[in-house]
């Protein structure tokens, strides 16, 4: 049995954290998003790369060794994945413009005194 501690002064929370099996940061080099439908902000967070070659050639050196490409053809554009979207309404929107400032804030003070 668990024993709970009278709290003095104003009421706490305590949250707990649960992760999914399949939870995973992602990378983003990018955003894109707005206001739907519904009044609420979508949020995509992208990645963009160029692509990897379709193929290579290479010659092989003293029969074993892998010499540099000869060829190498990849395609022309610049692929964008988009890696995962947010979906949020007016009052989380605001609540993760003002962490987000904190944390700009917090960040650049931190860089400027290591400069």
């Amino acid at each position: 049995m668990v024993k709970k501690k009278k709290a003095q002064g104003s009421p706490q929370v305590k949250f707990k954290y649960f992760f999914p099996d399949d939870y995973r940061p992602v990378y983003t080099n990018g955003v894109w998003g707005g206001m739907n439908i519904k009044g609420e902000f979508e949020v995509h967070f992208l990645y963009d790369r160029r692509p990897l070659p379709l193929y290579s050639t290479h010659e092989i050196k003293d029969g074993a060794l892998l010499g540099s490409p000869k060829e190498i053809e990849s395609g022309e554009s610049i692929l964008r994945f988009v890696q995962t979207g947010v979906i949020m309404d007016l009052g989380t929107a605001k609540s993760l413009y003002d962490w987000l400032g904190d944390k700009l804030k917090a960040f650049e003070i931190k860089t400027d005194e290591n400069k």
